[in-house]
C-alpha cells in the first residue's frame, strides 16, 4: 500500500498499488463500521482528523494539500517507518519538488515515490 498526497491524481493507475484515498471522505458513510479504523489511519498518516476537521476543510470532503505536505515534510524518518508497521504503507507519491525525509526511489516529471524503509537506520543500496 502506499500513501499519496492529495493532490496526486490517478495514482493506482501509475503505481498499480493498493493506495490510501485522502480524497472523497464522504465516501465513509458507506461503510460506517470502518470509519474508527479509517480515520485512525487517516490520523497518522495525513495528520487529519474526520472528527475535527480544520475549519478550512469544512465542506471539501478532502484532506487539504498544503497542510499534508506540512506535515509530511517535517515528519522524521521513524515516524514513517512506525506508520509502514503499523498501517503497512510502503512508500509515498508526491508531486515533484516535495522534500520527505525518506529514500527517493522514483522520479519523473510530475510525480516522486519514496520508499518508507523497514528501519530507521536502512540505507538505500546505490
Amino acid at each position: 500500500m502506499i500513501a499519496i498526497a492529495p493532490n496526486v491524481h490517478s495514482a493506482s493507475l501509475i503505481m498499480r498499488k493498493a493506495i490510501i484515498v485522502p480524497m472523497q471522505l464522504d465516501g465513509i458513510s458507506y461503510l460506517p463500521e470502518l470509519a474508527p479504523l479509517f480515520n485512525e489511519a487517516l490520523k497518522a498518516v495525513y495528520g487529519f482528523d474526520l472528527l475535527n476537521p480544520p475549519e478550512k476543510a469544512y465542506g471539501t470532503a478532502s484532506i487539504l494539500a498544503e497542510d499534508t505536505y506540512n506535515l509530511w515534510s517535517k515528519r522524521k524518518r521513524e515516524d514513517w517507518v512506525q506508520i509502514r508497521l503499523r498501517y503497512r504503507v510502503m512508500g509515498v507519491l508526491v508531486r515533484v519538488g516535495s522534500r520527505l525525509n525518506l529514500p527517493l526511489a522514483a522520479k519523473n516529471k510530475f510525480y516522486e515515490y519514496y520508499d518508507i524503509p523497514q528501519s530507521a537506520k536502512e540505507e538505500i543500496l546505490k
